[in-house]
């Protein structure tokens, strides 16, 4: 071998190294940032370690567009926003089809792909780019898929030969990796935040958040991951289209009529009535109606989907300002998403403004009810009693006249009457204050019941509470209850003279009472405890009171034998405590 064929052969050796090398390093830039711009700048940087070249370019295809990355040196984007498919376009469809690497040693030359190749540059190439003499394409291409484009030039013409072809062409192919393993890990992101972004939507509509935040969260998330400026979310309620929240657009805030035109209505029903996505495009779509709908809000571009459930379209959710290369088909897919969750949330709330108006309903018979019983009570006690002390006191002056014995003795039973009137309001007040009727002692809450019982019927009561204190709150309630009823039936149809009450509590020490032993008895006229008339309920409510603390009742009555009731309770300790 010659000492120059030695010296090319070392040459060849040392180029073909310096390109091993810097594959290399090519290869270990996706592990370092998955950006795509960071990336094209990194992979610049190393073409330029490799290529004599003076200026690059680097375009990655999104849609129909080249849109450009990174740039280094003196030449600038000259391709702008140039749709690929335009015939005159010199990097357009019909170069990338061909997965090839081109090399224009000089833009001058006279040959025939030079010269349409200068001719199709010449409306590009307007400023720093038109220096550039030696021009070489090199396509980005992944697994037979044309992915972008890297442009290396350089001022001189010639500078670039066969083997920097080769070289820049087996760069390209590694970078073309290193752009697909960063689409694959951004994708895989991208599919992680979704599914994030899925799950929170199910979780705030799971803990019943008000429906206007469910939907607020769908709309900023479609915003977010589909990267466009702003989100709508338009709602069916019973065939009334509505806009129910919208996110982005800080261009200017959008119309929140509640009344839309009616052109506008037009189109949301036919589009929901549609069940299909659809994309509106300005003046392209085709459709002077939807056009109105864009005109409207005064967006360029709308993206939506239907929010579809059993029961027909609850709605729209779309995005709008997509950012440069148009919306995507990841973009439908991600809406379609939202969607599905839109439909839980929407009916959801639905659902709970049903379950409110039912509670609201609700509430309002309980009220009503209590009205009515208070109002029976009025009647029944306090009523009664105060007209008999009215009719007393009014013919008490002319009795007192004629027989001041006799008057004293109807004043006392005035005097009587209107004790137990108050009585009876100071047990209706207890009535609309639970919190007071939990608080007060058992022996002050019976002392109120004997007091209005015995205005009311003139009866000799007495009675006899001890030992009651720390006495649970509802088994409290419950004896209160159950004195209560059983005053009320004696009151009415008993018609008793004598009335002893009997109710002692024990524990195992002082302000503790864990069990209880309680006695009404009257000398009424009796009954047969099990041949009670319909419509008299009073002894299964305190049977009712009774089970409800674990206590047992029992009640001894016979014809023109009195009655007595009998209720017993002892404190229940919970759990297994072996």
């Amino acid at each position: 071998m010659s000492e120059s064929e030695y010296r090319a052969e070392t040459a060849h050796l040392a180029q073909r190294n310096r390109l091993l090398s810097v594959l290399l390093h090519v290869s270990n830039l996706a592990s370092h940032d998955t950006d795509v711009r960071i990336l094209a700048e990194a992979v610049l940087e190393r073409l330029h370690g490799l290529l004599p070249c003076d200026g690059s370019l680097c375009y990655v295809q999104e849609g129909n567009r080249l849109v450009n990355v990174a740039r280094k040196g003196p030449i600038r984007d000259f391709i702008g926003k140039h749709p690929l498919r335009s015939q005159g376009f010199p990097i357009g469809q019909p170069f990338l089809a061909q997965r090839k690497s081109l090399l224009v040693p000089d833009l001058w030359d006279a040959d025939a792909q030079t010269v349409l190749l200068r001719e199709q540059l010449a409306s590009f190439l307007d400023g720093p780019g038109s220096v550039a003499r030696c021009w070489l394409f090199l396509p980005l291409v992944q697994r037979g898929r044309s992915m972008g484009v890297i442009l290396a030039t350089h001022h001189e013409p010639r500078r670039f030969d066969a083997e920097d072809k080769v070289f820049g062409t087996a760069f390209a192919h590694q970078a073309a990796i290193e752009f697909e393993n960063a689409r694959l890990d951004r994708d895989a992101r991208q599919r992680t935040d979704e599914v994030r972004t899925m799950l929170q939507v199910q979780r705030a509509i799971t803990r019943r958040v008000e429906p206007e935040a469910v939907l607020r969260l769908i709309s900023d998330e479609a915003c977010r991951l589909t990267g466009s400026g702003g989100a709508l979310v338009f709602l069916n309620d019973r065939g009334s289209w509505r806009l129910a929240c919208s996110s982005g657009h800080a261009a200017g805030p959008l119309p929140e009529a509640k009344i839309l035109p009616a052109s506008v209505l037009v189109v949301l029903s036919d589009m929901g009535r549609t069940q299909r996505p659809y994309h509106l495009r300005g003046e392209r779509t085709g459709s002077a109606r939807h056009d109105c709908l864009l005109r409207h809000y005064g967006l360029e571009s709308l993206l939506c989907v239907p929010i579809v459930s059993e029961e027909g379209t609850l709605g729209l959710v779309g995005v709008t300002k997509p950012t440069e290369g148009g919306f995507q088909a990841d973009d439908l897919r991600i809406l379609s998403l939202l969607s599905s969750s839109a439909v839980l949330g929407v009916e959801n709330a639905r659902l709970y403004e049903s379950e409110r108006r039912l509670r609201g309903q609700v509430a309002e018979q309980a009220a009503a009810a209590e009205r009515s019983r208070l109002a029976r009570e009025l009647h029944d006690a306090v009523t009664q009693t105060l007209f008999s002390a009215s009719l007393i006191a009014e013919v008490l002056p002319r009795i007192w006249e004629k027989n001041p014995e006799l008057g004293r003795e109807r004043l006392e039973e005035v005097r009587l009457l209107t004790r137990g009137a108050l009585a009876e309001m100071r047990t209706l007040l207890l009535e609309l204050r639970p919190k007071v009727l939990e608080d007060t002692p058992l022996e002050d809450l019976v002392k109120h019941l004997i007091t209005a019982a015995s205005s009311r019927s003139g009866m000799n009561v007495a009675s006899q509470v001890t030992g009651c204190d720390g006495l649970p709150v509802d088994a409290r309630l419950a004896v209160y209850r159950i004195v209560q009823e059983a005053l009320n039936n004696i009151v009415k149809h008993a018609r008793a003279t004598h009335l002893h009450i009997l109710i002692k509590g024990n524990g195992p020490g002082k302000g503790s009472c864990t069990a209880l032993e309680m006695e009404i008895s009257d000398d009424g006229e009796g009954f047969n405890p099990d041949a009670v008339p319909g419509g008299h309920l009073g002894i299964g409510i305190m049977r009712e009171r009774a089970a409800s603390i674990g206590a047992t009742f029992n009640v001894v009555s016979g014809t023109k034998s009195g009655t007595t009731i009998q209720v017993h309770w002892q404190w229940k300790m919970t759990g297994s405590g072996e």
